[in-house]
């Protein structure tokens, strides 16, 4: 890690960061947060605790799940092409996190030799769900930000039923701000989910892109 004694808030957007293992975060590293908060007017005695109000973080990962709706079809294979190889621990232009939404202005990605990407898999979570208790499966990765308008975006690869297919971070149809086909980033502190309705020659799919969900520490 590099050293940050002496360092101010907005330094750090460009000095902290940290490696990123997909394993680990799946078995008990945790996802980095951040947050920091500006005080006036608070005088620190000895030996008294002094309440300093709740301090928002951000999780410095963006999830990304692939799920399939069709009953009795098999994902199999679920990869990202590509993610960066080390992650930012701070928002750039986010000196005071007062809210649990990033947005484009605040992407920040390494650059450099530590913005080598790397293939990752995806990993299968078993869950209970339906009235007769049936195991359902959804594929999760955690990744670091990632900026999707280089002329290398980030897709999902993937097998159902033995075919391939593959998803991009995109939208896959107009809005009235944004033309179909434009990528969108793959922002920290955001939930990217995919299911597959049916497939086919073509894919029929819903796909949802949101802020994570906010948690109170104790929860």
């Amino acid at each position: 890690e590099a050293d940050l004694k002496g360092s101010k808030v907005g330094d750090l957007s460009t000095k902290w960061s940290y490696a990123y293992a997909p394993a680990e975060v799946l078995v008990g590293r945790g996802i980095p947060m951040y947050g920091v908060r500006s005080y006036t007017g608070v005088t620190f005695r000895p030996n008294i605790q002094t309440w300093l109000g709740d301090i928002d973080l951000l999780r410095a990962m963006a999830k990304v799940e692939l799920s399939s709706s069709i009953k009795g079809a098999v994902l199999s294979d679920v990869t990202l092409n590509r993610a960066n190889a080390r992650g930012m621990y701070v928002p750039k232009g986010m000196e005071s996190v007062t809210a649990s939404v990033a947005t484009d202005a605040h992407l920040n990605v390494p650059s450099g030799t530590a913005a080598t990407v790397q293939k990752v898999a995806f990993r299968e979570v078993k869950t209970t769900a339906g009235e007769g208790g049936e195991s359902v499966s959804s594929w999760v990765l955690y990744i670091p930000e990632y900026n999707n308008s280089t002329a290398n975006p980030a897709m999902i690869n993937f097998n159902l039923d033995g075919n391939p297919y593959t998803l991009e971070f995109k939208y896959y149809a107009a809005t009235a701000a944004t033309a179909e086909g434009t990528r969108f980033n793959i922002l920290r502190n955001h939930c990217y989910r995919y299911d597959i309705a049916s497939a086919g020659a073509e894919l029929t799919f819903n796909y949802t892109v949101c802020p994570w969900g906010e948690r109170t520490a104790g929860d």
